[in-house]
């Protein structure tokens, strides 16, 4: 743990976290707030919360394609206004248009921090230390969600949503710009391999990166979309409202909060952790055995055990979240790092696969609750595609540029 992570990452890292604290601010107060603020129904809540994950799909490689021809600094300053206005609107907005409006600008936003990002940690990371600077990176901006989560309502309920709102929109827009103005110098230049030119316009088509891709949006769709969305479903069906564990009493929802929130505090530290091991142990062997931890994960809450145990199997595949999303978003990186110019389609792509992971997860976890058995056909499916990953990387052998890539 001795490699220094570049200034440039730990600055994009700490703007992210700063632009993201007033969108995890929202998800906490907008439910019990949304009568105040010009909305006229509970459904508007849902429809805004989701909102920006839908719009970054087409976002994402449009904001790829303009990377393309803009500097990476550029494409931040974009990102960190769009974040500052979005956050000073929602304390002035009174109409669900405006809502619709600020919510969109956000997801357009955060396309651009967050493909941006990623190529930051492309252009200034080793390829000997890559996985501890995305661990380092991924760890260090969720410190803005569990911020904005847990100090947000705070705030809110001790200042109201308009100061709140207009403080942190002009704090990420003042510190963003010095950040990225001071840390990020106008990059030009980019390393890559021979490639073919069918390659060189779509390296989704190499086959390793079709393979990213698709475990980026398998790992969407099982974390960020399954478990999010049906945690306290279950927790609800197997063991009621009222769940009495060490001596506490817990509501489903209340729990499922907990154990969700719990991810976000260790996530520093893990995440940094399992990007560390990678660069040494290699990214394969760390990332087949993290989907086998995470598919008998999800086999373990398929049923009904005692809860002492079920807990702690979401802890568990809890672990293995922060464990797959780290390792995928460094082989991401290993990949992008060989490439020119279409580095960006490809991180635009897996933005893109892993958002719309996210997005149709809820519908499909949904879907099959409502059939016989519903939750362990839920998570059975998930133990299975998991577990599918496995063989597929296991025939992975190209080294891309650096010796930490190889199975």
């Amino acid at each position: 743990m001795h490699t220094k992570v570049p200034k440039q990452i730990l600055g994009v890292a700490l703007v992210t976290a700063i632009c993201l604290v007033g969108d995890s601010m929202l998800y906490i107060t907008l439910p019990v707030l949304w009568g105040d603020v010009g909305l006229k129904s509970v459904w508007q809540v849902g429809v805004l919360l989701s909102l920006n994950r839908f719009i970054r799909l087409p976002a994402n490689p449009l904001v790829g394609i303009v990377y393309q021809k803009i500097p990476l600094r550029t494409g931040l300053f974009l990102a960190v206004s769009a974040a500052a206005i979005s956050t000073i609107g929602y304390g002035i907005a009174d109409s669900f248009v405006v809502w619709i409006l600020l919510r969109s600008l956000w997801g357009i936003g955060w396309s651009f921090l967050q493909i941006g990002s990623y190529l930051v940690v492309v252009e200034f990371s080793e390829d000997a230390s890559r996985g501890k600077a995305m661990g380092t990176y991924n760890g260090l901006y969720r410190l803005g969600s569990l911020f904005g989560m847990t100090a947000g309502p705070f705030l809110v309920h001790w200042f109201g949503l308009e100061k709140t709102s207009i403080f942190l929109g002009l704090l990420s827009l003042s510190l963003g710009i010095i950040l990225v103005t001071v840390l990020l110098p106008r990059l030009d230049s980019a390393r890559g391999e021979v490639m073919t030119k069918r390659e060189q316009a779509w390296p989704i088509l190499i086959k390793e990166n079709f393979l990213i891709v698709a475990s980026g949006f398998i790992i969407g769709t099982c974390f960020r979309g399954v478990i999010n969305s049906s945690l306290s479903y279950t927790i609800l069906t197997y063991f009621t409202d009222q769940i009495v564990l060490f001596g506490l009493a817990f509501t489903a929802a209340g729990l499922a909060g907990l154990l969700l929130g719990l991810r976000w505090a260790w996530e520093p530290f893990l995440a940094v952790y399992m990007g560390h091991w990678s660069d040494t142990a290699g990214r394969i062997p760390l990332l087949k055995l993290s989907l086998l931890v995470g598919s008998m994960g999800f086999t373990l809450l398929a049923f009904s055990l005692p809860k002492e145990i079920w807990i702690l199997s979401v802890l568990v595949l809890l672990f293995s979240a922060t464990s797959l999303t780290t390792l995928a978003d460094t082989l991401l990186s290993d990949s992008a790092a060989t490439l020119s110019a279409p580095r960006a389609y490809l991180v635009a792509t897996y933005s893109m696969a892993a958002d719309f992971g996210a997005a149709v997860g809820p519908m499909l976890a949904y879907f099959l609750l409502d059939k016989p058995q519903g939750i362990m056909l839920t998570y059975l499916s998930c133990a299975l595609v998991l577990a599918a990953l496995i063989p597929a990387w296991s025939k992975v052998r190209r080294r891309w540029g650096t010796p930490f890539f190889q199975g």
